[in-house]
């Protein structure tokens, strides 16, 4: 039988979705994937998109170990942007990985080209 300790949603009114999950020390979920809605609520967070129509914007969502939304960030360029895995290290560090066909895509500081 299968039994939640806790629920949550987020996203908005497009095509939206998780791809990886994982569990830090404390029991805290880092969820990854990506957004195609012009805007996506995760908690009291809103992240308006950074894609272009029928494009799509890298997520990571990170919850507390009771469900609410600790903060969530978005990443990508004007194309389809997605990230498809995610762990924690043993301090807290979150490493992500997917990928982007935007010429140019931002990760927080980290700004991408495209090799091809």
């Amino acid at each position: 039988a299968f039994w939640a300790e806790w629920v949550n949603t987020g996203g908005g009114t497009g095509s939206d979705g998780l791809r990886g999950t994982a569990m830090d020390g404390a029991g805290n979920i880092v969820a990854v994937g990506s957004f195609s809605s012009a805007t996506a609520s995760f908690g009291t967070w809103a992240l308006p998109s950074i894609g272009t129509l029928g494009g799509s914007t890298a997520l990571v969502w990170k919850m507390s170990n009771t469900g609410s939304t600790l903060w969530s960030d978005r990443g990508g360029g004007t194309g389809w942007d997605q990230l498809l895995a995610v762990a924690v290290g043993s301090s807290g560090d979150i490493v992500a990985v997917g990928n982007f066909n935007s010429a140019v895509a931002t990760f927080g500081k980290r700004v991408l080209s495209s090799i091809s």
